[in-house]
């Protein structure tokens, strides 16, 4: 038969036959010849773990301990299609329910599928390694868990990958065990608020084409040294923030221009201190505050 090796009579009880998925026997009987049973022992050939799917969610932690702390908001984790192996089939159930996490911005989630074609017990190490790495460093070993959060604050801006290892330890010897592994796409940390540079304030004598001597001119640089600058705004006295725009109109750098007049409401020969407070965003809400006093002028 094809695919089959030849028939090869039993040695001291063992199959002669090489190793392979399946097993055919047959028994030559004599006129007298019964057969009571038959039972054939095997090893089965261990396969190695597979990773199915891996997800990293900036902005929120797995943690029951947050979660009964007030009414934090969540944040839905799901994998971008049901975990499934090469023929189809859904092979981890869990992988098809969405993961609820709060939201935090100073925390990252890990969130992974994995199963075993021989249902072994499994266990995951994480490793992180950052933009121009080559090392993979420990982040978390041997947790049975299928998703882990850790603070962005432990580690510097910048672009970074995890990879998870499945290991099927637990139900094998060690010389036995065998491992799955998957790289998650980059992904971004940023937790450093952007600067504020130079900033000035000083009452206005003249602005073409009108006088502005009820007006405050200000300028400052918004520096960021990761992600670009998302938005600026300014508060007098303490008011409601008003929207800046940058010089270039646009924020599309990790350093922005602002350059303003701000008017303000005094009568004649009764000026007084004022208070501005400027602030900027970058792309991940970080935002890096300033002020500066305009003292009254001296009588």
């Amino acid at each position: 038969m094809r695919g089959w090796s030849d028939w090869a009579p039993l040695k001291n009880d063992t199959v002669a036959s090489p190793a392979g998925r399946f097993l055919q026997w047959k028994a030559v009987l004599n006129a007298n010849g019964v057969i009571g049973s038959v039972a054939v022992n095997y090893l089965p050939v261990n396969a190695a773990p597979v990773v199915d799917d891996l997800v990293v969610a900036t902005g929120a932690r797995v943690n029951p301990q947050t979660q009964l702390a007030g009414q934090p908001q969540t944040v839905n984790i799901a994998f971008g299609s049901s975990a499934s192996s090469s023929d189809g089939v859904t092979t981890d159930p869990s992988a098809s329910q969405p993961l609820s996490a709060a939201k935090d911005k100073t925390a990252i989630t890990v969130r992974w599928s994995a199963h075993d074609d021989n249902g072994d017990t499994l266990v995951y190490s994480l490793f992180l390694r950052g933009d121009g790495e080559t090392v993979w460093r420990p982040l978390k070993k041997k947790i049975t868990e299928k998703a882990y959060s850790f603070d962005s604050t432990l580690i510097p801006d910048g672009g970074y990958q995890v990879k998870v290892v499945a290991s099927d330890a637990p139900s094998h010897s060690p010389g036995d065990a065998l491992t799955g592994e998957k790289v998650s796409d980059r992904f971004e940390v940023d937790t450093t608020p952007p600067a504020i540079a130079g900033l000035k304030a000083a009452r206005g004598t003249t602005c073409a084409p009108a006088p502005c001597s009820n007006k405050i001119l200000v300028s400052f640089d918004a520096v960021d040294s990761f992600s670009p600058i998302a938005h600026a705004e300014y508060s007098l006295d303490a008011g409601p923030w008003q929207y800046l725009e940058p010089v270039g109109k646009i924020s599309d750098s990790r350093t922005e221009h602002y350059d303003f007049n701000i008017a303000v409401d005094e009568a004649p020969g009764k000026t007084s201190e004022h208070l501005i407070t400027v602030r900027a965003y970058d792309r991940y809400d970080n935002v890096g505050v300033a002020k500066t006093v305009i003292p009254a002028p001296e009588k």
